[in-house]
């Protein structure tokens, strides 16, 4: 492939990644019971997507310290405690857990 192609695709592959934070997120929002506006959604999302990318490069912690990461900046941007702010990461922590299970059921390495 050219780099091009490769760029496409890695910017591709962030908006997926974005809106599905998006949607975790919100959903996150309605368990935690507070009225956020959509365009706060998507810039705390954008934000971090980019943090899970980062953190998925440190091995065995870095999901870890991605969710860690995530529920610091759910409690900064919506003004929530601790508690609220790793209730809306949770969505987002099951998507994971059933991806990671789905990938050693199927044999499926991710590098």
């Amino acid at each position: 492939m050219d780099l091009i192609t490769e760029i496409f695709w890695v910017i591709i592959t962030y908006i997926l990644y974005v809106i599905f934070e998006t949607i975790f997120t919100m959903l996150g929002t309605k368990l935690v019971k507070i009225n956020v506006e959509l365009k706060q959604i998507v810039v705390i999302s954008a934000i971090k997507s980019i943090t899970y990318i980062i953190f998925g490069f440190v091995p065995i912690f870095g999901n870890l310290l991605g969710i860690m990461a995530a529920a610091y900046l759910n409690k900064d941007m919506f003004d929530v405690n601790w508690k609220n702010g790793f209730t809306i990461e949770l969505p987002t922590v099951v998507f994971i857990l059933i991806a990671m299970l789905l990938s050693i059921i199927f044999g499926i390495v991710v590098l």
